[in-house]
């Protein structure tokens, strides 16, 4: 897959980085957060922060790969935050933005239980 040149400076993805490292975290990249499950361990401490960070983030590709990363099933916590950003981009600016929705979409189906049937309705009727 083809990525469009970052429209950001990428400074908040940076300090994302950053919050992470100091809650035992230290990595290059968000991606690099799967391969702890490799190993068999999970990133709890760092779902609370990538939570926080996701609405920061502007850049398309970095948001991807936190929304990736909340992909999880003891990520519930970040549901909310998930049904705030889908509802934030729209489906016609195409490219970059139908790949995010799909992402994030795809880890509200994964996270979803009865708590959130109603907004998850509201989601699909609006379309």
């Amino acid at each position: 897959m083809t990525f469009p040149p970052s429209d950001s400076s990428g400074q908040e993805y940076e300090l994302l980085l950053a919050d992470l490292a100091r809650n035992g975290y230290p990595l290059l990249e968000v991606y690099e957060l799967k391969k702890t499950l490799e190993k068999g361990e999970r990133y709890n401490a760092a779902i609370p922060i990538l939570t926080k960070w996701l609405p920061i983030v502007h850049d398309m590709r970095k948001k991807e790969a936190i929304v990736r990363a909340l992909s999880v099933p003891w990520a519930k916590s970040a549901t909310p935050t998930l049904l705030e950003e889908f509802t934030k981009l729209h489906s016609d600016d195409g490219g970059m933005t139908s790949h995010l929705k799909w992402a994030i979409g795809s880890a509200i189906e994964m996270l979803a239980d009865q708590r959130i049937i109603e907004q998850v309705l509201s989601i699909v009727a609006d379309r």
